[in-house]
């Protein structure tokens, strides 16, 4: 079975965005028409072109929503579809450009917000780093000893002095 599609009313990026994937619906090809071809096999193995590159099933139904539309009774499909409701009505407004404009700022300021976390967290790191490079210093000015402690409670000298500054190193660290 084979079909051509005429793509003139398809904005392929969207197309592709929505089906997650770069694939048969833009590989090089800008003509105005979509060639979808299935090939059927007794032995049950179906193969599926999209302008004569193997396609997926999934990668067929998704973008099935940018070839057919369906109508019955008077109502489309596309209706039922919560999807299309803003492209409809922006499109009957006639601001899909105003749309694209604020989709744009909306991913600028997405991405500027993002960006002063990376910052953020990147000065709390720095911040971090002097406050243990800080504790090593006066760790190893201190010039402790193994068992130094024990010797610090016998003589009572300065143990109120290590004590403090273990309590300020382990609040730090906290």
């Amino acid at each position: 079975m084979e079909a051509i599609l005429d793509t003139a009313g398809i904005n392929r990026g969207d197309a592709e965005q929505n089906s997650g994937t770069v694939g048969p619906l833009d590989a090089g090809y800008e003509g105005p028409e979509i060639i979808i071809r299935r090939e059927l096999s007794a032995s049950g193995r179906n193969k599926i072109f999209i302008n004569n590159q193997l396609a997926t099933q999934s990668l067929l139904r998704d973008l099935r929503q940018f070839l057919v539309d369906i109508h019955g009774q008077g109502d489309q499909q596309t209706l039922f579809n919560a999807d299309t409701h803003l492209e409809l009505l922006d499109s009957f407004a006639g601001v899909a450009a105003l749309r694209q404009d604020v989709a744009d700022a909306y991913r600028r300021a997405c991405l500027k917000r993002e960006l002063a976390a990376l910052h953020q967290d990147e000065a709390e790191k720095f911040q971090l780093v002097d406050i243990l490079k800080f504790q090593i210093d006066e760790l190893e000015r201190t010039q402790l000893a193994i068992n130094e402690d024990e010797r610090l409670k016998k003589n009572g000298a300065g143990c109120i002095t290590l004590r403090s500054s273990l309590f300020f190193a382990r609040k730090a660290m906290a």
